[in-house]
């Protein structure tokens, strides 16, 4: 089966040999500011307001079950590893790998730099800078906001297994910083690549490198973390396909976690889809879908879920091999809408937006058939035109990679990174395009170097 990828993108794809069938197991203080400091830093609007979530009902959509307070926000579910967000009110929060610093874009005064309140600190002037407070050594993308805090998962010196991982947690602001916990997890075939703060509890996905009679393969697991005392929990364990394409993608709804294993059963295919929910209340796990041969055929699948009802499928790539976006409704699949494609737009790389999604189609060496396509979930187009690029002077050809596009249908947060031809020097630019009355507007939020 032939592939194509319209853009070089920073990929995780971790594509190795399995063997076997289908295999499901289920079970249920670091130095802070002086009191005076002052800096940059984000500062909450006096007009804040959160919506407040509808008591649960059978049939009830995502944007009545959200709790922003509480709830992991899907907008910016990380599709590559090299890039991690979230937002609140007031400001937007980054990071890139290696995850090092976090970074912050306040809305209001449109200051933006390395979330750190010490005026006095060099940030990362110094390679390392572990005296600043934006420096926290990031392990994966794991950050979130939960009631009123900023979590992320990082490195910790005094962890005992072999991971060596801790929660953390801090003020908007950056001041307060903490561990919570070390975060246990003695089992070295999990390769951890995300993890979400959601209801109370830190949860966790990962591609497995398992060895089976001698035979090493490929899996995938879920898993969740206490948050206070770090214990580990398996929700999901996988072990099947001849080939698996990448880490689970989650969607979270109020009290359930969806989640999608996509693998080959060898090299060509076919390709499978499978999707679960595991209802964080009761711990119980349920298959909704397991696909069949045929039904898709290219990779790296992920999920917006609207209702209970309604789970949204795609491909990372809609191209002539396959170009639908699927629907799981009322546990049937069927296409919810197919992508037009012509002469001038062979397909593109997908993105799930809120209530939208996106495909990116940049051409590095024809710039003028570059642009994006935004449509709703029905299939209706909302945009479909030019995509601007005026923090770099319109010169596309300078781009090297983009680390997905999140939001929603009206705003959309992209991050890029550009490699200097002379130098061979990157900086990366996090650049927010709002959509109106049919009008694409670029407003750059941040640029920062590489480290």
């Amino acid at each position: 089966m032939k592939r194509s990828l319209v853009f070089l993108l920073a990929l995780l794809c971790l594509f190795a040999s399995s063997c076997g069938k289908r295999n499901v197991e289920s079970a249920t203080a670091t130095p802070q500011p002086s009191a005076d400091s002052t800096a940059a830093t984000p500062q909450p609007s006096a007009d804040s307001t959160a919506a407040t979530p509808q008591p649960y009902r059978e049939g009830i959509k995502y944007h009545e079950v959200f709790d922003p307070d509480t709830d992991y926000d899907n907008r910016f579910y990380s599709v590559l590893r090299a890039f991690n967000m979230t937002e609140t009110d007031d400001a937007y929060y980054f990071m890139r790998s290696p995850y090092s610093y976090l970074y912050y874009s306040d809305k209001a005064s449109g200051t933006a730099g390395i979330l750190c309140p010490r005026p006095e600190c060099i940030h990362d002037a110094k390679a390392g800078n572990t005296d600043c407070c934006g420096y926290i050594r990031g392990q994966m993308m794991s950050l979130s906001f939960y009631q009123g805090k900023l979590y992320y998962v990082g490195f910790s010196d005094d962890a005992k297994d072999a991971h060596r991982l801790g929660l953390f947690r801090m003020d908007p602001d950056g001041t307060n910083r903490e561990k919570l916990t070390n975060l246990s997890c003695d089992d070295l075939s999990l390769v951890i690549q995300q993890a979400f703060v959601h209801r109370g509890r830190l949860y966790g996905v990962s591609t497995d490198q398992n060895i089976t009679g001698g035979t090493p393969g490929n899996g995938a697991s879920v898993f969740s973390w206490d948050m206070e005392t770090g214990e580990f929990k398996s929700i999901f364990k996988f072990i099947g396909y001849e080939r698996s394409t990448v880490f689970p993608a989650t969607f979270f709804f109020g009290n359930y976690l969806y989640f999608a294993i996509d693998g080959f059963d060898d090299d060509e295919g076919p390709h499978h889809v499978d999707i679960y929910r595991w209802d964080i209340e009761k711990e119980e796990l349920e298959t909704l879908y397991l696909s069949k041969p045929g039904e898709f055929c290219n990779g790296w699948y992920r999920i917006w879920v609207e209702s209970e009802d309604d789970v949204y499928i795609s491909s990372f790539l809609l191209n002539e091999y396959e170009n639908s976006v699927f629907r799981l409704h009322d546990g049937k699949l069927e296409k919810a809408f197919t992508i037009d494609l012509d002469e001038n737009f062979t397909g593109g790389d997908f993105f799930f937006l809120d209530g939208a999604v996106a495909l990116e189609y940049i051409n590095l060496k024809k710039p003028e058939k570059s642009g994006i396509r935004i449509l709703d979930l029905s299939g209706s187009i909302l945009y479909d035109g030019e995509w601007s690029f005026d923090f770099i002077d319109g010169q596309i050809e300078k781009l090297s990679s983009l680390h997905g596009i999140y939001g929603s249908s009206t705003t959309m947060i992209c991050p890029f990174e550009v490699e200097d031809p002379t130098t061979g020097n990157e900086t990366f630019y996090i650049v927010k395009y709002d959509l109106n009355g049919g009008e694409l507007t670029e407003t750059l939020l941040f640029t920062g170097k590489i480290h």
